[in-house]
């Protein structure tokens, strides 16, 4: 390729670039990725451009496009604006309101900056450094100095997020919090050796980015003349490759982002490879660069035989033209005389005068410069075009001083080859890593590790049915073996459990007979196993009583056995019914079920009123086998209730207790009294959404045994119009007596017997089993007969149960 020549500075960029390459496809492969990921990616697109600017810059003997080159690589100024944003970002923004405004500052500082550096340079010829082989522009250090300011503004984010970030508080520092040695040291902890991984991960981010600092300072240094660019290109070459295969691995295992085990493997061993290929390279490119200079001393000792026998035709053909330089006071300043020439293309041009002074002015023009090295010297002729640069050697012949010319044309040619197989070579690197590398680990490494991660997915969905093949036995086929014997192990313990959850589903059910789930969840317990003696919690419930009437009589009639067939019979009927309603049995008594609704009363009053309609089926079936119907009475009542357990460590049960619950019962005991099979107290009422929704009539005030307040008790009739328990025959006489009933109790309430007893006696003109209005009857002779006691006040006062 005329006037591309690679250099050994070429090839260190060239990897770099490549490296950074793969870091940006690295990031974009990642799902999910965060602001601080495209900040970051913005960022390395970037620095590609600067390290391929480079590998232009140290290969490309055209100054025009060394121009273009330059212009690229100093848009990095606008690439640090994301990098700036990265180091607010990552991992989390801290400063949200100063980083918009460093955004607004950084825009702005680059807007200003670049093209300032664009009307300098379009101004400017560049100069050829020799020591760099490469074209640069002198004083025009502006723009790297707004680069570097951006680099530092990020480097002081992230030390203040590294300090912020650390996990250290004031308490961990003890001590006189004015001392300078006190400061230091919080420092050194906060910053050197934070405890939090974010921090640690930015500390390290800190110490990796201070390298594009050193680069910055450089390339600053050498725009001034203070730095030779031969430096500044092995600071570019040997250690940025370095720098970015940290970065990689760094990146790579502290990214919280997701990726693949294949990218990181082939990121990490391209890198690796890469950046000792380019250690190598270099170090070939610098072998082969001395032995130029060997090569060239050799002849030079072959041109002191020609120049010592004054044959010049023996000079080796390589060398363009040799020169004597007066050294003698006689001769004058400045006389040197050409003594042999190969290469006459500058004299056409210049003559021997423009030769002479081409030499003289290498260390002194602004168009040329360079180092000298051990022995090899520069000089451009003009109008310094790469084909007018030489190479010369100074040998002195007795007191006169030659030097030895070639074409630096000749030199390039030789590193270009080399460097060329060291390009082929890297072009071989790439597609081997990227194309044979995931070949050759996919069968060895990444499926075995692939069949392993599927395993462990169908673990994790709770599939254990599942077996990974062993294919080599190394580490990973260990894991899988590990990995098989794991599952069936689980398997095998899931297979014991699941028998034992089994027994203990059984073991639950059963125990579920003795002790209602119910009673469980309400006390938050898991299993009957976690009860402990006293356990107890306080709610607002309804409890239900219901017991059989004349149960005694019935079970004198029968045997034991039939006694238990019996009950256990009625028992099958009601009991599903509470269960629907949404109660459950806390407890048999005997014929009596206590059950408890711990949500609404209206539930316990459907119960109620469904154990009625189904014990009207049970009646009819009884009827046609013979025997007696059954009648049971159910008080309802609800209260705040205590339930727990009661007993001692060895026998306990769980119960309610409440004064609720003895009313309760009281009012189941009332039903016998006033002939109802349902009686309710006016709290129940109360406390029902839908209160016409029921069929009541207002039975009477009592005061039960063991209360000093009296209450108002209803029979419970009937669901409303045609409900699904419509009234049966009785019921249906209560409901067409129920107004005449009501208003005796009213009259009897106040006393006024001779109207009460005229409303009851025509109730049981209509219904003569009304128990009800007969035992009012009752009661107003009672008083007309003996009077009505001391402060009576129409309640009625109940010495039994």
């Amino acid at each position: 390729m005329t006037g591309f020549k690679i250099t050994p500075f070429s090839i260190s960029v060239l990897n770099v670039f490549v490296l950074i390459l793969f870091m940006v496809y690295f990031l974009l492969r990642g799902k999910e990725k965060s602001q601080a990921t495209w900040y970051l990616i913005v960022f390395m697109s970037g620095v590609s451009l600067v390290f391929l600017s480079f590998f232009v810059l140290f290969s490309s003997q055209d100054p025009k496009t060394a121009t273009v080159a330059w212009w690229v690589l100093h848009t990095m100024v606008f690439s640090a604006i994301a990098m700036v944003q990265f180091a607010y970002h990552f991992p989390v923004n801290l400063h949200v309101r100063e980083s918009r405004i460093a955004l607004l500052v950084t825009i702005a500082a680059a807007c200003a900056a670049y093209p300032f550096y664009l009307y300098q340079t379009m101004s400017f010829t560049p100069c050829y450094n020799f020591g760099a082989h490469l074209y640069v522009f002198y004083k025009t250090p502006q723009i790297g100095i707004v680069i570097g300011m951006e680099i530092l503004w990020m480097l002081v984010v992230f030390l203040r997020k590294t300090w912020a970030l650390s996990g250290y508080g004031e308490q961990d520092f003890p001590g006189r919090g004015g001392n300078i040695l006190y400061a230091v040291a919080m420092a050194w902890k906060r910053i050197i050796h934070p405890r939090r991984r974010e921090a640690r991960a930015l500390r390290n981010l800190t110490l990796l980015f201070l390298s594009p600092v050193l680069l910055i300072a450089a390339i600053v240094m050498a725009y001034s003349g203070r730095l030779s660019w031969e430096i500044v290109a092995h600071i570019l070459g040997t250690g940025f490759i370095f720098v970015v295969l940290l970065f990689i691995i760094f990146y790579i295992n502290n990214s919280s982002e997701p990726s693949t085990f294949m990218v990181k493997l082939i990121g990490i061993s391209l890198g690796t490879i890469l950046t000792v290929f380019g250690l190598v390279a270099n170090l070939a490119l610098q072998i082969r660069d001395n032995a130029y200079d060997n090569e060239r001393l050799i002849e030079t000792d072959q041109c002191r035989i020609a120049i010592q026998s004054a044959d010049y035709k023996k000079a080796p053909k390589n060398v363009a033209f040799i020169l004597e330089h007066r050294l003698d006071e006689a001769a004058g300043p400045g006389k040197d005389i050409l003594r042999y020439a190969s290469y006459d293309a500058g004299l056409h041009q210049t003559g021997l005068a423009g030769i002479i002074s081409g030499i003289r002015e290498a260390k002194t023009s602004k168009h040329i410069s360079g180092t000298t090295g051990r022995f090899r010297k520069y000089f451009s002729l003009p109008p310094y075009r790469a084909a007018d640069f030489f190479v010369y050697y100074e040998i002195q012949v007795s007191s006169r001083l030659f030097r030895i010319v070639y074409r630096y044309a000749d030199y390039r040619n030789i590193i270009h080859r080399v460097g060329l197989v060291c390009f082929y070579i890297i072009v071989g690197i790439i597609i081997f890593v990227i194309a044979v590398f995931p070949a050759f680990f996919h069968e060895s490494l990444v499926k075995p590790l692939n069949l392993l991660l599927d395993g462990v997915k169908n673990v994790n969905n709770g599939n254990l049915a599942v077996t990974v093949p062993v294919h080599v036995a190394d580490e990973i086929g260990f894991l899988s073996s590990s990995f098989n014997n794991m599952v069936k192990s689980i398997r095998t313990a899931e297979a014991e459990l699941k028998g034992s959850l089994d027994h203990q589903v059984l073991l639950t059910d059963a125990y579920s007979c003795f002790v209602p789930r119910e009673f469980l969840k309400f006390l938050k317990k898991d299993s009957i196993i976690d009860i402990r003696l006293g356990d107890n919690v306080q709610k607002e419930m309804t409890l239900l009583f219901s017991d059989i009437r004349s149960f005694t009589e019935l079970s004198e009639k029968m045997t034991p056995q039939e006694n238990f067939s019996f009950l256990n019979h009625y028992l099958e009927k009601v009991g599903p019914v509470i269960r629907k309603n949404n109660g459950f049995i806390d407890k048999y008594i005997g014929d009596a079920i206590m059950a408890i609704f711990p949500d609404k009363p209206e539930d316990a009053v459907r119960a109620a009123l469904a154990m009625r309609a189904v014990l009207e089926g049970y009646n009819q079936g009884r009827g046609k086998a013979g025997y007696d119907p059954i009648h049971i009475g159910i008080g309802i009542h609800s209260g705040t209730m205590m339930l727990g357990t009661i007993g001692e460590e060895k026998r306990m049960e769980g119960t309610v207790i409440s004064d609720a619950v003895n009313l309760a019962a009281r009012l189941e005991g009332l039903t016998k009294l006033y002939g109802a099979d349902i009686i309710v107290s006016r709290y129940i009422l109360d406390l029902m959404d839908n209160r016409d929704a029921l069929e009541v009539r207002f039975l009477d005030s009592v005061q039960v045994k063991g209360r000093i307040a009296a209450i108002d008790i209803f029979e419970v009739l009937a669901t409303g119009g045609n409900g699904p328990n419509k009234s049966s025959q009785d019921q249906s006489k209560k409901l067409g007596t129920r107004e005449r009933f009501e208003e005796g109790v009213a009259l009897f309430k106040a006393k006024k017997f001779d109207e009460a007893l005229s409303c009851f006696e025509s109730v049981l003109r209509v219904d003569d089993t009304d128990r009800a209005a007969a035992l009012f009857i009752k009661r107003i002779r009672a008083y007309q007969a003996s009077g009505v006691p001391e402060n009576w006040e129409g309640v009625t006062v109940l010495d039994e149960k």
